[in-house]
Formats: C-alpha cells, sequence, structure tokens
C-alpha cells in the first residue's frame, strides 16, 4: 500500500474517532479538564504516524533515507489526513467544531482552508525534524 495514503488514514481514523470518542461518549467541553488530553493527542498522533511512515519510507529504501525523502513522505501524509478530515469535519463533523445550537459562522472555503493549512504546516515541520534524526545514506563517503 502507498505508504502516504496507509498512514493518513490511520492518522485521520484516530483524529476522527477521538473527536466523536470525546464528544459523543465523553461530552467533553474546552472547560473541562479532561480536555486537556486533545492537545497534546494531536500532536503526538501526527508525530508518531509521520515517525512510522518515514522508517517505513527508509526500509522500502534499502535502509537509506535522504532528508527530502522523509519531508516529502511526511508532507504527504499530512496532505491524505487534511483532506480526509476536512472533509469529515466539513460534512459531518462540523456540529463538532462549533458551540450546540450554532450553526458554521464561516464559509465552508475558509472552514477548509483553516482545517488543511495548520496540518500541512505542522507536517512540513514534523517531516524535517524526524527526516533529521532518521536519515541514513545522505553524507558522503570519504
Amino acid at each position: 500500500m502507498n505508504i502516504p495514503l496507509k498512514f493518513g488514514l490511520i492518522l485521520a481514523g484516530a483524529v476522527i474517532a477521538w473527536v466523536v470518542f470525546s464528544n459523543a461518549v465523553l461530552h467533553l467541553t474546552p472547560g473541562s479538564p479532561a480536555f486537556r488530553i486533545t492537545g497534546p493527542l494531536f500532536l503526538f498522533l501526527p508525530t508518531i504516524c509521520i515517525g512510522l511512515g518515514i522508517r517505513e519510507r527508509r526500509k522500502r529504501n534499502g535502509d537509506r533515507l535522504m532528508i527530502g525523502e522523509g519531508i516529502v513522505t511526511g508532507v504527504a501524509i499530512m496532505g491524505v489526513y487534511s483532506v480526509i478530515a476536512a472533509l469529515f469535519f466539513v460534512t459531518v463533523g462540523f456540529r463538532f467544531l462549533t458551540e450546540p445550537g450554532t450553526g458554521p459562522q464561516e464559509s465552508l472555503f475558509s472552514t477548509i482552508l483553516r482545517l488543511m493549512i495548520p496540518p500541512m504546516v505542522g507536517g512540513i515541520l514534523l517531516s524535517t525534524v524526524i527526516s533529521f534524526f532518521l536519515r541514513r545514506g545522505d553524507t558522503p563517503e570519504s
């Protein structure tokens, strides 16, 4: 299976599952103490998925990884995630993004951008750092 598709789907599924679970079952509100886990979870999940995806890319390349390959892989994973998550939240999950009893306050285009741009920027940053630590074979042999 395609690495970005595989890990992007895993990440999107995990994030969507957490949002649905935390809102429908736990009824977490932004003011509740248990809501504090959401921020670290949303940083932990992409870090793990990008790391595993870059590691798998390195294994497929014969244990060699250039930093650029890792960055492209991580950004592609976040691209798949951001498209799937944006489609979910725009179509089904918009009620999880707004206060109960109110409708969406912004246009569809701005909502999609708000859901897609931050993960892509975060993906670039995380991919760069993770690729730096997982790189192999990008130094010239003396």
